[in-house]
């Protein structure tokens, strides 16, 4: 058993968690409600999956406003 627990709550932003997560070194976060009550469980693979879409859409938006396209 181990003395830290590492959680997580709906409204953390992904790179925060991301960061609990690469310090922990876990594969699952356990996600709590305010009471502090366990409600879902958060893969380290999917956080990782929708930053990389977050950051691959911001590469695309950017690349678009340099060639003159505009946002889209």
């Amino acid at each position: 058993m181990t003395t830290n627990v590492y959680s997580c709550v709906m409204g953390d932003s992904l790179d925060g968690v991301w960061s609990r997560i690469k310090a922990s070194g876990y594969k699952w976060f356990p996600v709590i409600d305010d009471m502090h009550r366990p409600i879902g469980l958060l893969n380290a693979r999917d956080v990782l999956e929708k930053l990389l879409m977050d950051k691959d859409r911001e590469e695309s938006l950017l690349l678009d406003y340099v060639m003159g396209i505009g946002y889209q």
